[in-house]
This record gives structure tokens, sequence and C-alpha cells, in this order.
């Protein structure tokens, strides 16, 4: 047996995992959110990126540095987000509360 043998089988999987990782965390327009940047970006990077927009309030961060949690007081707030260099805005509780997150300052 070959690789080429069990491609399609393989694409098959990853294409459901990814639909089905999508439905369960996709993010609200308002509310708690997830925003996931690059992995190789420090927790103060990704905290400037998310800063500067008057209607994301940050909440803390998740266990990893490159995982902010915030709150959206604005739909339009996700386009912003994603400009600022977010690669993926999810819903946090998908994630048992975004890899069990801190709060500021802890």
């Amino acid at each position: 047996m070959q690789i080429r043998d069990i491609a399609p089988a393989i694409i098959v999987l990853f294409t459901t995992i990814a639909i089905t990782a999508q439905a369960q965390f996709t993010a609200p327009e308002t509310g708690k959110v997830g925003i996931m940047f690059a992995p190789w970006m420090t927790a103060a990077d990704a905290f400037r990126r998310v800063a500067g927009d008057d209607t994301v309030a940050i909440v803390g961060n998740g266990k990893f540095a490159n995982i902010i949690i915030a709150e959206f007081s604005d739909p339009s707030a996700r386009a912003r987000i994603y400009a600022a260099g977010a690669w993926w805005i999810f819903d946090p509780q998908g994630f048992g509360g975004c890899f069990n997150p801190r709060k500021n300052g802890a």
C-alpha cells in the first residue's frame, strides 16, 4: 500500500475535522470570543493588536501567548481584528473556556 492509495481517505478525514471544528467553534457576532494570532506572536504583541479597538474589551488571555479572550460590543470588530493580524476568531467555550483562561494580572 502506498500513500496515494489512502490519500483520498486522509483528505476526507481532515475535511470532516475542519468542518466540524468550524461548526463547533463559530464565534458569536458580539460577546465573548477567543482570538488566535500567529503562534510565534508574543502575548504583548497580541494584546497591542487588540487593545487599539474601542469596541473590543480584553477579558484575559488563554493558556498560550498567542490567544486573547475578548468581548466584542460591535459586530464590525471582527473585520478590524482580522485586519490587525488575527488568524482565527472562535467561541472560547468550545475549547473549555479557551484553554483555561487567566484574568489579566493573575
